[in-house]
């Protein structure tokens, strides 16, 4: 029973790295529950030395898209390079409803699909919002450029 769990530990701890090896491309979205005029953003990111930007053409049926924030980074651990580029891409959806954002081709490989719900916009009574600031002032008289 203690070596079949010690062989399950060693197969385990040789799987992950091969698993993590094929996940070169992958997205992620900073928020799934958005309204209709509302913003969010899509990452796509990438392990491998890929010199094509993402093909999000397939987005623009459901989404406004702009155009895209680039970063590259590179890393050394333990003596190895290691280079990731990324893309970040504002959206706006154009329709309310839960919207599948399909794979999207980075290269030769793809991301895997996400999902969002986009709700319909709320219409919110000024005063019965959220959120609500009040403020009051401390000075009589202020200049210009003056803190108040």
């Amino acid at each position: 029973m203690v070596m079949l769990r010690k062989l399950l530990v060693i197969v385990l701890v040789c799987a992950v790295p091969a698993m993590q090896a094929n996940a070169d491309v992958r997205a992620g979205v900073d928020r799934a529950n958005v309204e209709e005029n509302e913003t969010f953003r899509l990452t796509i990111v990438s392990d491998a030395e890929i010199d094509t930007e993402p093909d999000v053409s397939i987005l623009e049926q459901h989404f406004e898209i702009s155009t895209p924030d680039t970063r590259v980074e590179a890393r050394i651990f333990n003596g190895q390079l290691h280079r990731s580029m990324s893309w970040s891409y504002t959206l706006r959806p154009k329709r309310s409803g839960q919207i599948v954002i399909p794979a999207i081709s980075v290269g030769n490989e793809k991301t895997a699909p996400l999902v969002v719900d986009v709700s319909e916009v709320s219409v919110a009574i000024p005063g019965e919002a959220e959120v609500f600031i009040t403020a009051e002032v401390d000075k009589q008289e202020t200049y210009v450029q003056a803190q108040v």
